[in-house]
């Protein structure tokens, strides 16, 4: 009967441990533009941000091609299935081309990097990702993106800004955060009260 008994609460942990990883990311985007070969890209890291890398243990990384964008307003954008246990942070970010001059390339990046007045900031030429934007080169892409990666907005982190580099403007904000699936919390939480009862039946025997 004990051996049973220490067989289900071992089965019930290693359940809650799985539900504990299901959840969504979902990035909430304002564009004043519309843009053409916009490209997705982060890193889900399930360690704190300052060792947040394409090294890090069990990093996820994704380049998500969407194609073209009209003018959006605090439009959600959900990736699901997401691992969110641990320590949850990363790194995003948009590439995009506008659509009025498509060599003009549009970045999101964190808060603190100047756009307003400023000249593109990246030592690899606009032309260059621009190229890469109009051929669909997602490996280039997500490799610049990882390269940099202190330059983009944070996954639950202050928001970003949408810069549009030839006019020197910006065009837009961004935000992501993590937030586990409703189902999952639900199961975790069953999964949890379950543990206590039979802790305290065990305790009373």
């Amino acid at each position: 009967m004990k051996i049973s008994h220490k067989i289900g609460l071992a089965a019930l942990m290693a359940v809650s441990s799985s539900v504990l990883s299901a959840g969504s990311i979902t990035f909430t985007v304002t564009t004043t533009i519309p843009l053409e070969d916009v490209n997705a890209i982060f890193i889900d890291c399930g360690v704190p941000i300052g060792s947040c890398n394409a090294s890090s243990f069990e990093a996820l990384i994704i380049d998500d091609a969407e194609g073209s964008w009209p003018v959006k307003t605090n439009s959600p954008d959900v990736f699901n299935g997401i691992s969110t246990g641990g320590f949850e942070s990363g790194y995003f970010t948009y590439f995009a081309q506008s659509q009025a001059s498509p060599s003009d390339v549009v970045v999101a990046l964190q808060s603190g990097v100047p756009i307003t007045g400023q000249n593109w900031p990246f030592s690899t030429a606009e032309s260059t990702v621009a190229s890469w934007l109009t051929t669909g080169d997602t490996t280039d892409l997500t490799n610049f993106f990882l390269a940099n990666l202190t330059d983009f907005p944070q996954i639950n982190g202050t928001t970003g800004n949408f810069g549009e580099f030839s006019t020197g403007t910006v065009v837009g904000q961004v935000s992501g955060a993590v937030s586990p699936e409703p189902a999952s919390g639900a199961l975790m939480a069953l999964g949890f009260g379950t543990l206590v009862v039979l802790y305290r039946r065990r305790k009373a025997r």
